[in-house]
C-alpha cells in the first residue's frame, strides 16, 4: 500500500440519525466508507427498525461503499466483555478497510464529527509528513448541538496508516485513549513510528455523546464503564435539563459539568 487514499470505518448500532449529517463531510473527503454495524447489541437487544432503515438508506443513496454486519457469537455478561466485543468489531472493520489497499484509515463512531476545513488540513498534514499514527483532542456535547462542554474531554486516535504489525485495542500506546480503538503495536517490532498529536486549535473532534433521539438506548447498550446503569434515567433527566439558564451541573451523573452555548455548526436537527 503506497497511495494516499483514505478509508473510513463508521461504527454504529444506535444513533444512526447522525449518518446523513456526518456523511456530508466524509463522503467527499475520503475514498472508501465502511459502515460497521450490529444487528444485536452486546447485551442481546435487536437493532431498532429506524436505525436499520437509516443504514440501508445511506447505502442505497451511494453515501457509503460497504456495510458489514458484525456477528456476535456470544453476548456480553459485563462491561469488560462488551469492550472485548467492541475491539473485535473495530478490528474486523479495519481488516475490511485494509482489503481496499488504501494506505490511510480512520476509525470513528456515528456521533463523531470534524469541521471540514480542519479535517482537510489534518489529512493533508498526515499525508505530506508520511505519519504512521495521529491523535487529536475531542469535546463533548449534551442535550442539543449547541451545548458544548467548556473542557476538553480527552484524546482520540485520528488518521493512521494501515499496516501489518498493529491492530486496534490498547489505551497505552503513545497516548491514553479509548481502549477499544487505541493503537496496539507489537513491541517486538523494531520499526520506528512517526506519530503526531494535533493542537486543539488546528483540529478538534466534536463528540455528540449526550445527544440522541433515544438516550436510554445509547447509555444502556454501550460500553462506557463510568456509567451506573441503575441511574441512567436520572442522568438522562440531568442532560435534558441543560439549557441557556442551566449550564452548570452539580451531580455525579454526567462527566462534563460546565457548558457553553455555541452555534449549531453541523446544522444538526437531532
Amino acid at each position: 500500500m503506497s497511495n494516499n487514499k483514505l478509508s473510513i470505518e463508521i461504527n454504529c448500532f444506535e444513533g444512526t440519525e447522525f449518518l446523513l449529517f456526518q456523511l456530508k463531510i466524509f463522503r467527499k473527503n475520503c475514498d472508501f466508507i465502511l459502515l460497521n454495524c450490529q444487528e444485536y447489541s452486546y447485551q442481546g437487544n435487536e437493532i431498532a427498525e429506524e436505525d436499520r432503515e437509516n443504514i440501508l438508506k445511506v447505502k442505497n443513496e451511494g453515501l457509503v461503499d460497504k456495510i458489514n454486519w458484525f456477528k456476535i457469537e456470544r453476548f456480553a455478561i459485563d462491561i469488560p466483555s462488551a469492550k472485548n466485543l467492541e475491539k473485535e468489531k473495530r478490528n474486523q472493520g479495519r481488516n475490511i478497510c485494509k482489503e481496499t489497499m488504501n494506505s490511510f484509515y480512520l476509525n470513528l463512531d456515528v456521533d463523531e464529527f470534524y469541521k471540514e476545513e480542519e479535517f482537510i488540513f489534518a489529512k493533508d498534514y498526515i499525508i505530506k509528513n508520511n505519519l504512521d499514527y495521529s491523535y487529536c483532542s475531542y469535546v463533548n456535547y449534551y442535550n442539543k448541538p449547541i451545548y458544548k462542554s467548556k473542557n476538553i474531554s480527552g484524546l482520540v486516535p485520528f488518521i493512521q496508516k494501515i499496516n501489518d504489525f498493529s491492530t486496534l485495542g490498547s489505551d497505552t500506546i503513545f497516548y491514553k485513549t479509548d481502549p477499544t480503538r487505541g493503537n496496539y503495536i507489537d513491541i517486538n517490532n523494531k520499526i520506528t513510528y512517526k506519530y503526531h498529536l494535533f493542537n486543539k486549535e488546528d483540529i478538534l473532534m466534536h463528540h455528540f455523546t449526550g445527544i440522541r433521539k433515544n438516550l436510554f438506548e445509547k447509555y444502556s447498550q454501550g460500553t462506557l464503564a463510568s456509567i451506573d446503569r441503575n441511574k441512567i434515567n436520572l442522568m438522562i433527566n440531568e442532560i435534558n435539563n441543560i439549557n441557556e439558564n442551566n449550564l452548570i451541573l452539580y451531580n455525579d451523573f454526567v462527566m462534563d459539568k460546565n457548558f457553553e452555548v455555541v452555534d449549531n455548526y453541523f446544522d444538526l436537527t437531532i
